[in-house]
């Protein structure tokens, strides 16, 4: 199975329904409502050590990209309360939603993720582009 996620390969639509809650005024259906050139998927936690260093890199890489329509980031919240969920993702511009079912959430298991910050680079259909090991990998991507 997780080899249908691997570069090149279309990754499936997440839907965001009722049990999501947003941290911030970024509200979206689906991943198909995002009108960027690309998508950058994360699934992280505010427990996570690698997640609190890595994850906050990424506002400096969306407000380079974001006024341009060629980036979108989306975290998926792995938390399991709201407080920490709000706690961890308060200063970040970029869409942040969770359901607080942890692993079990179906975008986790549509997406096999088994350890956090796991990122997905997609373009505007869904297909992965990249699947970045670090912010900096993905940086270097796409400033290519």
């Amino acid at each position: 199975m997780y080899n249908k996620l691997k570069t090149g390969a279309f990754a499936p639509n997440i839907v965001f329904d009722k049990k999501y809650v947003f941290s911030n005024d970024h509200k979206i259906s689906d991943l198909n409502q995002i009108q960027s050139d690309l998508i950058l998927l994360v699934f992280g936690s505010s427990k996570c050590y690698s997640c609190i260093k890595e994850i906050p890199l990424l506002e400096n890489i969306y407000s380079n990209f974001k006024n341009s329509k060629k980036l979108e980031i989306v975290l998926i919240s792995l938390d399991e309360n709201e407080h920490d969920f709000k706690h961890f993702t308060e200063n970040f511009s970029f869409i942040s939603a969770c359901s607080f079912e942890k692993y079990n959430t179906l975008a986790v298991k549509d997406y096999h993720i088994q350890h956090t910050p796991t990122f997905y680079l997609l373009n505007k259909e869904l297909k992965i582009l990249l699947k970045p090991s670090s912010t900096k990998h993905l940086e270097s991507w796409l400033n290519k």
